[in-house]
Parts: structure tokens; sequence; C-alpha cells
């Protein structure tokens, strides 16, 4: 229950939004701050959240550049 106070009341973290990370097809994924954001996050209708307290964050985000796809069989494997 308080998850879901802090996600209607924004990030109470000091400082504020730490971090963020959005998830798409159950991989966890860094964001940052944007402008704009990108077609990416909105054609996906991706949210973005404080990966310390999971308060839903309002702007426009965008993926980490360099963040691997979020799909098993886009990964390079490590072998």
């Amino acid at each position: 229950m308080a998850i879901r106070w802090l996600k209607r009341r924004g990030c109470r973290c000091d400082p504020q939004w730490p971090s963020l990370v959005t998830e798409q097809n159950g991989y966890s994924m860094p964001a940052i701050p944007a402008e704009h954001g990108s077609p990416r996050t909105r054609m996906n209708d991706l949210r973005a959240r404080c990966a310390v307290c999971a308060a839903d964050y309002p702007g426009n985000f965008v993926i980490a550049p360099g963040t691997p796809p979020p799909f098993a069989w886009a990964r390079e494997s490590e072998s």
C-alpha cells in the first residue's frame, strides 16, 4: 500500500529521482530524463519509475544509450 501512495505523490528520495528504470518484456532497463522522450518509449507506452522508491516519473525519458535490447534472442551470447 505504501508504494502505491508514493507513486501518486512523486519521488521522496534525496536528491529526487536519483536514477530511473523502465521495463519492457520482463527486462529492467536504465532510463534518463529527456526533453522530448523517444519514439521507442512513446510507441511502446513505457513508463519510468524511480529505481529507489518506485515512484512513477512524470516527465519524458529515453532508455539509456548502450542498453541491450529487451529480448533474449536479440542479446549477444557470452560464449
